[in-house]
């Protein structure tokens, strides 16, 4: 009899929860909006980047596999990475904001902007490492000159 009204309760808790996520549709306007927003292309961009240092450091790696590990591996991450933004879209993002964001990314400003994230993206991370490179120098070139290290 304890086990009967064990699973009614945990049987109600979970239908509940269910109904609630879907009734709730954040996470699939989340979902929706990512794709809008270009944060796909962005993805690829940063996929991009990490297997080109991957086939440096791993040149006995058949060339054929990096298509194939990119088809397998990518957008199971990318399932893993949207379910750990939705926290964080839902602390700072309410369901109506998520659905005016998706309406901006309609619009053809908001899909140009899309478009060119990626582009922005790819840019900006050359930029950011030359001038991280420049300001670790500036840091070391400081520390130097005024005596805290030789």
């Amino acid at each position: 009899m304890k086990n009967l009204r064990a699973f009614c309760v945990v049987l109600l808790l979970s239908s509940t929860t269910a109904i609630f996520a879907q009734a709730d549709g954040f996470e699939a306007d989340l979902s929706r909006m990512l794709e809008l927003n270009g944060s796909a292309k962005t993805y690829d961009v940063v996929f991009d980047q990490v297997i080109l240092q991957m086939k440096t450091a791993m040149p006995a790696v058949n060339d054929s596999v990096w298509p194939k590990l990119k088809s397998e591996v990518l957008n199971k991450q990318i399932d893993v990475l949207n379910q750990k933004l939705v926290p964080i879209y839902r602390k700072h993002f309410t369901h109506d904001d998520i659905k005016a964001l998706i309406a901006f990314y309609q619009t053809p400003i908001g899909k140009k902007m899309a478009e060119k994230t990626p582009l922005i993206s790819r840019e900006s991370m050359m930029i950011g490492q030359q001038w991280g490179m420049q300001l670790g120098q500036a840091i070391q070139n400081y520390l130097k000159n005024n005596g805290y290290v030789e």
